[in-house]
């Protein structure tokens, strides 16, 4: 049986050396905010089974937003073959709603452009 990882973090991980030993054959690696955005993008260089997604948590628009954002999302995802996320709403958190809205619309306006 073949296995895939639709949603892990590989960029938080302590090591990588098991990975060759699991029988999946690819992940989808998730990026959280512009802080992490290079680490996935640098594993997903080293193993072509690393698929890299890059997006804005909700959870970390307060400690870590910055304004040229989306400049930044847009030069990783036309980097390479990548996909928009981690990305979503979470009004369970000390965000800003419309703060929330408006960085979700913008993602998703950027994983609509071609």
């Amino acid at each position: 049986m073949k296995l895939f990882d639709a949603h892990i973090h590989l960029q938080e991980a302590e090591s990588l050396t098991n990975l060759k030993e699991l029988e999946i054959c690819a992940w989808i690696n998730c990026g959280t905010s512009a802080l992490d955005w290079q680490n996935v993008n640098d594993l997903s260089q080293k193993n072509k089974k690393i698929i890299p997604s890059y997006g804005f948590h909700p959870w970390f628009l307060n400690s870590h937003y910055k304004e040229n954002w989306k400049e930044e999302l847009t030069f990783f995802l036309r980097s390479q073959g990548s996909l928009v996320g981690e990305i979503g709403l979470d009004y369970m958190i000390d965000v800003p709603r419309p703060l929330q809205k408006e960085i979700f619309l913008e993602q998703w306006k950027i994983a609509l452009d071609p």
